[in-house]
């Protein structure tokens, strides 16, 4: 029985912190990306031949790793709010002097339903990150493909 619980907690424990480093990797792509199309236009526009209209294809990507950026930054703040509400189930069990020893309250089963809409959240939202991400990165190929 022990050894079950513990291989849980660490198993548990294992799996925020990838998320908290996957979420993380999510934020940094994205924000290198940015930075790399600003570079990539202020290449363009300290050209001789420089044309306003060559940046608008690829300014438009710069908005979906905005949208990539804040995708990353909310699911790290729902991430936040998943492990708050899991600890708020265990703290919110009426604690009872038989087996199983704690009981579910009122104010668990919210817990719970606060936890589980948070973690879902905190997917999409991650998710959203990577997709933004990807068509960011198509957008910016198909942008440079047609500037030459």
């Amino acid at each position: 029985m022990i050894a079950t619980t513990n291989f849980h907690t660490y198993t548990n424990k294992a799996a925020i912190e990838t998320a908290n480093l996957a979420l993380r990797m999510a934020l940094l792509i994205n924000g290198g990306a940015a930075v790399s199309v600003l570079a990539f236009i202020g290449g363009l526009a300290s050209k001789e031949r420089f044309d306003v209209h060559q940046l608008a294809p690829v300014s438009a990507s710069l908005v979906l790793f905005a949208w990539g950026v804040a995708a990353a930054t909310l699911a790290l703040a729902l991430s936040y709010f998943t492990n708050y509400f899991m600890a708020g189930i265990a703290s919110s069990k009426k604690k009872i002097f038989e087996h199983p020893y704690l009981e579910n309250t009122p104010r668990t089963n919210v817990m719970w339903w606060l936890n589980v809409i948070s973690h879902i959240a905190a997917v999409i939202a991650g998710l959203g990150s990577i997709i933004c991400f990807i068509i960011g990165m198509l957008g910016v190929r198909s942008a440079i493909t047609h500037l030459m």
